[in-house]
């Protein structure tokens, strides 16, 4: 068992700094991007969770492993663990952990640093860090004013790029949030390149299209400029496959584009832009 006091919003699994039990309402709830406050508050903490729940780590191939918690909790998130040549990269996280989650991390290597796209993935992101070496953990500098716990172990970046190893590189495209960040992996999908958008650009039903939204829960559209934004910068991307996310309802169907992700993405930009327009 994982001890920790801090609690946990039950409704988007996001862990808070103080372990006395909160009377105002979830900092990440009550923003309209998320606005799910016409549900009753409720909060939980690590050692209330402790054999209620359990993180399924699935093997996606190509050095990818999807894990999401079960039964769901949250919104649903899935988080991906990247098997690079330069040691374990996890991005985003999850509100759950547990001593199980921790071996099965193990057993895929060491965990070299925790990438956060926006703050509906914050997760309980401090907790693990800190039961894995207190790794450090990347968090856009636009994204500091919807962090809900503090620690040493988060180091704000600043700018439009960030590499953190020589085939990983983590890229600001605001849009979903100011500080929202999507991950380049160039050696990904067999040296095609991957993309991991979490938000910012997700796989909808039909896969052979993407889309871009300020608020997905309250179906609020992104802006001209923001999407134009966000294109040109993959644009200039070499990338064949795409992970998005969160996967809501835990059912499987993982919102990925396998191959011909880049073109996708265009094409559904400019399809979007001309729905604004008309």
């Amino acid at each position: 068992m994982i001890k920790s006091e801090q609690w946990i919003c039950f409704n988007c699994g996001v862990q808070r700094q103080s372990a006395e039990h909160p009377i105002a309402p979830c900092l990440i709830c009550a923003d309209e991007r998320e606005s799910i406050s016409h549900k009753t508050q409720r909060w939980t903490n690590l050692a209330e969770m402790d054999g209620m729940f359990e993180n399924v780590f699935t093997p996606l191939g190509g050095g990818v492993t999807g894990i999401h918690t079960l039964p769901l909790f949250g919104i649903g998130q899935e988080v991906f663990l990247l098997e690079t040549g330069y040691g374990c990269i996890l991005w985003d996280c999850l509100g759950f952990i547990d001593t199980q989650t921790l071996r099965n991390i193990a057993l895929r290597g060491d965990l070299a640093a925790i990438v956060i796209s926006h703050p509906h993935f914050f997760g309980s992101m401090v907790e693990w860090s800190c039961r894995n070496g207190c790794v450090p953990i990347y968090v856009h500098k636009e994204n500091q004013p919807w962090i809900p716990r503090w620690d040493r172990v988060i180091e704000l970046w600043d700018g439009e790029e960030l590499q953190l190893n020589p085939s990983v590189t983590i890229i600001r495209t605001g849009g979903h949030f100011p500080g929202s960040c999507i991950l380049h992996w160039a050696d990904g999908a067999d040296g095609k390149g991957a993309l991991f958008t979490s938000d910012t650009i997700l796989p909808v039903e039909d896969r052979r299209w993407v889309s871009f939204m300020y608020s997905y829960p309250n179906l609020i559209p992104l802006s001209k400029r923001a999407v134009q934004k966000i294109v040109s910068i993959v644009a200039r991307l070499k990338f064949d496959r795409i992970y998005g996310g969160p996967m809501y309802g835990g059912g499987g169907d993982r919102p990925i584009i396998s191959s011909a992700a880049k073109e996708i993405v265009l094409r559904s930009a400019k399809r979007y832009i001309q729905h604004l327009e008309s």
